[in-house]
């Protein structure tokens, strides 16, 4: 019965030879019918030894006889297994997939470092150039890019020097307080992409869209802060030479609709200095010391000029072409004349401010604390900073800061709302609670657009006085 099972496995040829028959050509009856002959072939053979043994068998078949009668035939060949077949071929894809996103992590990674290092130039001017030059030959895509002609051309400079011109002149593309804050803020990006394990460079909608939510719920920031985090993203690609995700991101723009509805857009404005504040704090001070004696000064200056403190004390190393100088400071019959050629919106050399420092009769005389005060620092060099902390050093933005901190606390006075800009704010309040017109606040506090209105602090008496003449001018019943 094997036997006679194994040859209907196969078919004759043309010739007569029999030919393998080919299981990948029959269909899945064909595969059953075979399993079926397999289990009744088992059952029958041991229903034939089992008569055979108890002599019911009419008559015998020797072995021989079977295979005398039984044609010769070859192996069935097995089906190959296509299920392992499967399952190397998935291991491979999952290889091929895991070192292709290996590639794309270290292209990231290679990208953020570029980032990082631009954004960090500004911090190491005295760093040479030359240091981080690259190796003679780079690996492109193209093949090997040739190294840079380090042989003079024409004119005297190299096509290295030229590079190195390039980085320093990047360095000063934006203002140390702009870089700084992006520096806090791409720094933010890459520890919340490292947290979650997410490459930082490109972004995808769906790591542009958590980061914005983290900032949201986790870090609590009100929405124009929000706005303004997101901004370093834009920066960073486009310095990898990768394009902006944001503008054609409408899942994240729809995020940003929820938060912006649920925070809401109100922004809290610091507090007023006002000429009270400025009397209680002056009673703190003592105008012997040089620290003192500037700290008032830049107080004054900055209330008379509508002013940042910023402006007048110095943020980081001390620099003769925009910062306040003592020479930029000229005697007038009147008072003084301050002359200003960096500010926070004249970057450029485009202009120059004038802060007028007239001589008024007073304890908050601007001229008079001023005078004071050169006496006090006098042969100080001309070309050095106006102010100074006592022996010499640079009065800095951080010793107005903390000065006016101390101060303030002495004096009983919140200081939790008041911060450097309160001075300009405070000084446009000034001038329009005393009836000077916006032109005239714009004009002396050298705003171009109606931005000072957002400076100015209507006061309840004065809106209380316009009331009643509104009232007044009503008509009465006869």
């Amino acid at each position: 019965m094997q036997a006679v099972r194994r040859a209907a496995l196969f078919s004759l040829h043309a010739g007569g030879s029999p030919v393998p028959y080919d299981l990948r050509s029959r269909d899945r009856a064909v595969l059953d019918f075979i399993r079926s002959c397999d289990d009744s072939s088992d059952e029958m053979s041991d229903s034939h030894a089992e008569l055979e043994a108890s002599g019911g068998l009419a008559t015998t078949v020797s072995t021989e006889e079977v295979r005398a009668t039984t044609p010769r035939i070859h192996a069935v060949p097995r089906a190959p297994n296509i299920s392992s077949e499967i399952l190397v071929l998935e291991k491979e894809l999952q290889t091929l997939e895991l070192h292709k996103r290996k590639m794309q992590l270290l292209q990231n990674i290679d990208a953020c470092k570029q980032t990082i290092a631009a954004m960090q130039e500004k911090d190491s001017p005295g760093q040479s150039p030359s240091t981080t030059r690259a190796p003679k030959n780079h690996a492109t895509a193209s093949g090997v890019e040739p190294t840079p002609n380090v042989q003079p051309l024409q004119g005297g400079f190299t096509v290295q020097s030229l590079q190195d011109q390039a980085s320093a002149l990047k360095r000063k593309a934006w203002a140390n307080s702009t870089t700084s804050t992006y520096r806090t803020h791409m720094k933010t990006y890459l520890d919340f992409c490292d947290h979650i394990s997410v490459p930082p460079l490109p972004a995808t909608s769906k790591t542009l869209q958590l980061y914005a939510t983290y900032l949201a719920k986790v870090k609590c920031f009100k929405f124009c802060s929000i706005q303004q985090y997101l901004n370093i993203i834009p920066h960073m690609h486009k310095l990898c030479d990768l394009s902006d995700p944001i503008p054609e991101d409408y899942q994240l723009k729809y995020l940003l609709m929820g938060i912006k509805r649920e925070l809401g857009t109100a922004q809290f404005p610091v507090d007023s200095i006002t000429p009270s504040h400025l009397l209680r704090m002056r009673s703190f001070l003592d105008f012997s010391s040089v620290e003192d004696s500037g700290f008032w000064c830049a107080c004054l200056i900055a209330f008379y000029g509508l002013l940042r403190p910023g402006t007048i004390a110095i943020t980081g190393p001390f620099e003769a072409s925009k910062h306040v100088r003592r020479v930029d400071l000229m005697p007038c019959s009147w008072g003084y004349l301050l002359c200003l050629r960096h500010t926070k919106t004249i970057q450029f050399r485009e202009r120059e401010l004038n802060v007028i420092l007239p001589q008024v009769t007073g304890e908050m005389c601007p001229a008079s604390a001023l005078q004071a005060y050169l006496h006090l620092t006098r042969g100080a060099d001309l070309f050095g900073p106006l102010l100074l902390s006592g022996k010499g050093s640079v009065f800095t933005y951080s010793i107005f800061r903390q000065k006016l901190h101390s101060i303030l606390v002495q004096a009983g006075i919140d200081d939790s709302n008041i911060k450097g800009h309160s001075f300009r704010r405070g000084g446009a309040t000034w001038l329009s609670r005393i009836g000077v017109p916006v032109d005239q606040i714009k004009a002396i506090g050298y705003w171009s657009s109606d931005a000072v209105l957002r400076y100015i602090d209507p006061h309840f008496s004065n809106l209380l006085d316009t009331m009643v003449l509104f009232g007044k001018s009503l008509p009465n019943a006869k």
